[in-house]
């Protein structure tokens, strides 16, 4: 038996004058909630502190770009900045779904009222301009913004400790392409997206798409993920585990190649995809099955500037209903 699987979401298949059979990646998600005791602070002014313009993307086809994450520059700056001034996270929200780079994440934070003004400006400013020289080559819109809000007489924040941890996790917590394959330096074999960072009445969550194509690497980096979690006192409350669709070559793999061929006059590039798709799971359960994934090109996927190639939709079609009257 073989499995074909057509999916509109698959970026790099057909693409250019050439065409392709993509060999997928299966991920993990990991989600983890960390209780918060709230307190009561007097006397403090807040600050919302906003990181956004980042390019953002798929975050398994863009990781390999190494685009910056809005969650772990935000929380980076904040916790560089803990070391340098007292202060409490009241909030800190950013990224909506797990397999799309952030490219947005704003945090409100209440200083004592006795810390100057200008050391404030002073200190974020030096952070903020640490990051643009970070990310100046592969995120040219990144902007960093921070402004005062009112003084408050009392106004709910998270504790220091709490504060301190959420921080601290953010910070050092792993992100983005984590390893390439060695005899193909342009394609990611393992990653990870910090993905949301969200805010609830009483707690912090916060969730991960971990990839690879080798089961045993990414295993380990969910160890690496949890390890670091549960020390900042973060609960696991999300594990939801995929196998690993590992490249092999295939009879249908050569089946299909010789098809595109002949329809379409031009070699097709097999091309191995840090993304996921169903296969990992069903070739798990059915030993002797085959599998190859295609669909049209997309670029942008996950932004807001997403765009599907309506010619390469065509060539799928043509290429799926040959094969099927073959068989």
């Amino acid at each position: 038996p073989v499995i074909l699987r057509m999916d509109l979401r698959v970026k790099k298949l057909l693409s250019g004058n050439h065409g392709g059979c993509d060999h997928l990646t299966f991920s993990v998600e990991i989600g983890f909630e960390k209780r918060c005791k709230l307190v009561n602070k007097s006397g403090c002014k807040l600050l919302t502190i906003n990181v956004d313009g980042l390019i953002g993307g798929h975050s398994g086809m863009e990781i390999i770009n190494n685009r910056g994450n809005a969650n772990k520059i935000l929380g980076e700056v904040l916790y560089n900045a803990l070391s340098k001034m007292k202060f409490n996270l009241v909030n800190i929200n950013g990224g909506n779904f797990n397999n799309a780079i952030p490219n947005a994440s704003v945090a409100q934070i209440v200083i004592t009222s006795d810390i100057d003004d200008m050391v404030i400006v002073r200190t974020l400013n030096e952070l903020i301009a640490e990051e643009f020289i970070k990310y100046e080559d592969n995120e040219p819109e990144l902007s960093i913004t921070f402004d005062f809000g009112d003084n408050y007489n009392s106004i709910k924040a998270l504790s220091d400790d709490d504060t301190r941890e959420i921080l601290s996790a953010l910070c050092e917590l792993p992100d983005g392409l984590i390893e390439t394959f060695e005899d193909k330096p342009e394609v990611a074999m393992t990653s990870l997206n910090l993905g949301i960072l969200q805010t609830k009445s009483e707690s912090i969550y916060i969730e991960f798409l971990v990839r690879s194509n080798v089961n045993e690497k990414r295993v380990n980096l969910n160890k690496k993920v949890i390890d670091i979690a549960t020390k900042c006192h973060f609960e696991k409350v999300i594990d939801d585990s995929y196998p690993a669709w590992e490249y092999k070559a295939t009879e249908l793999e050569k089946k299909v190649c010789e098809l595109y061929e002949k329809l379409f006059n031009k070699k097709p590039i097999i091309e191995i995809t840090h993304a996921g798709l169903e296969c990992g799971i069903l070739l798990e359960k059915m030993n002797d099955t085959e599998a190859i994934a295609i669909g049209p090109t997309i670029i942008g996927a996950h932004t807001v500037e997403e765009k599907l190639n309506i010619d390469k939709v065509w060539k799928c079609y043509e290429l799926v209903k040959e094969l099927i009257k073959d068989e």
